[in-house]
C-alpha cells in the first residue's frame, strides 16, 4: 500500500495541495500534518486523517510516529510532500517506509 504525507504550514503562505492531489492516483492513502488550527475545507479532500501539532518543529518530529502507524498497517511506500511547493510527475516518486523513517532519524537527531 501507498501513502503520501502533506505537510502544510502558515495560511498565508502559497498552497498547492490541490494541484499536487490532482497528480495522486485515488487509490493512495492521502494525510496531512500541520500546524494550523481549523484548516481550509478545501484541503480535506481525498485526505484519510488530518495531524495536528502545535508548531512547524513539532510537525517534524511528529512524522516519525505518524510512519511507525502507516508501517503498522501494512504501509509499504511512502511520499513526503510540502504543500508550499510545487512538483511535476518526475518528483513524486514514492519510497520505503523504512528508509524514510531513517532519514527522519537523522532530521530528529539535527533538531
Amino acid at each position: 500500500m501507498k501513502s503520501v504525507i502533506y505537510f502544510v504550514f502558515k495560511i498565508n503562505e502559497e498552497n498547492y495541495i490541490d494541484d499536487i492531489q490532482s497528480q495522486i492516483n485515488y487509490d493512495v492513502k492521502q494525510y496531512i500534518i500541520t500546524d494550523i488550527i481549523n484548516p481550509s475545507k478545501s484541503i480535506y479532500n481525498k485526505v484519510d486523517n488530518i495531524f495536528y501539532f502545535k508548531d512547524k518543529i513539532s510537525c517534524l518530529n511528529g512524522t516519525i510516529h505518524l510512519l511507525n502507524y502507516l508501517e503498522t498497517f501494512n504501509c509499504t511506500e511512502t511520499l513526503l510532500l510540502n504543500t508550499n511547493k510545487q512538483y511535476d510527475l518526475s518528483q513524486l516518486t514514492y519510497k520505503n517506509i523504512s528508509n524514510v523513517k531513517e532519514e527522519f532519524a537523522v532530521v530528529n537527531n539535527i533538531l
